[in-house]
């Protein structure tokens, strides 16, 4: 079994076809939804190697590009069986036959994997009476060009008033860190910096400039590294007002928690849109910068 795992980090070896089977008994995934899903799998993905993470004690996978080929690779690079099944069936369940394999082809390009898995993390968040369309257009700021925007929520508290988000996920401000972390010389390495404008990028041209009271719009961000809490806070204040909020979340997990950063609006809720995913508010997700060394 060719991987790129280093053997000290499996406990045991497995095939991702093997896990996916053992992980859907436990999920009580129904047999017929769970042979629909596992026909929809390119012909070798049931093969790839999967190994009990000997850290965490989840099973992983050996699938996707990593941030930057000269890193080391470590646990994290590698997405979790779960997460996967997780995605396929809330994909299988909530999209159309049309709209399920062009996600799921996408899902497995080696460049666009873990981003395609993100996309599903809200849709796993929303109650079942939610609705959800996927790539639907909008238009850019300046009303001349077509754009797909993730996802358009069918939420019925909202009557005729749209919701919109973009899905991001960014791993940058991570790969550096670690290569400045592999680089020192001293052993003191920088905080973790983020780029508040690679953040934020390829949002706001996703969105008309809708008013929040006919049209609430704005991004999920899921990422590798906390984000520095002024830098942030700064940066989304620059974002043209078609933004009218961000959920600030780590990747990888069904989420219970997140940072919202929103405009000062009656109009944009903030309580509204933490219900809408069934989180809370968590500062922690940010930090301060204190120390510019550690």
């Amino acid at each position: 079994m060719i991987t790129r795992v280093d053997p000290l980090l499996a406990r045991a070896w497995s095939t991702l076809g093997s896990e996916l089977i053992s992980q859907a008994i436990r999920s009580n995934v129904s047999q017929s939804d769970l042979q629909v899903i596992l026909h929809s799998l390119p012909h070798n993905a049931p093969l790839l190697p999967a190994f009990h993470d000997v850290l965490t004690g989840i099973w992983r996978y050996d699938f996707g590009n990593p941030a930057r080929e000269t890193l080391a690779i470590g646990a994290h690079t590698f997405p979790e069986v779960e997460r996967l099944l997780d995605a396929l069936v809330c994909a299988y369940e909530r999209m159309t036959t049309h709209d399920f394999r062009h996600w799921n082809t996408r899902l497995w390009e080696s460049s666009q994997h873990q981003s395609m898995l993100e996309e599903l993390a809200p849709i796993l968040c929303l109650q079942s009476d939610v609705g959800v369309t996927p790539n639907v257009t909008g238009k850019s700021s300046g009303g001349s060009s077509a754009h797909d925007i993730d996802w358009e929520l069918d939420i019925p508290s909202f009557h005729e008033k749209r919701f919109l988000l973009e899905v991001k996920l960014r791993h940058g401000d991570l790969s550096a860190h670690l290569e400045e972390i592999v680089a020192s010389a001293s052993g003191l390495v920088h905080a973790p910096r983020t780029d508040p404008d690679n953040f934020f990028a390829n949002i706001a041209h996703k969105f008309e400039n809708n008013n929040p009271c006919d049209v609430l719009q704005g991004a999920w961000v899921a990422t590798w590294i906390k984000p520095e809490r002024s830098a942030i806070n700064t940066a989304f204040n620059r974002l043209p007002e078609c933004v009218h909020f961000v959920l600030i979340v780590p990747p990888g997990v069904r989420q219970r928690s997140a940072y919202l950063l929103s405009r000062d609006s009656p109009d944009v809720s903030r309580t509204q849109i933490l219900e809408i995913f069934g989180l809370h508010h968590d500062p922690s997700l940010l930090f301060e910068s204190e120390d510019d060394t550690y």
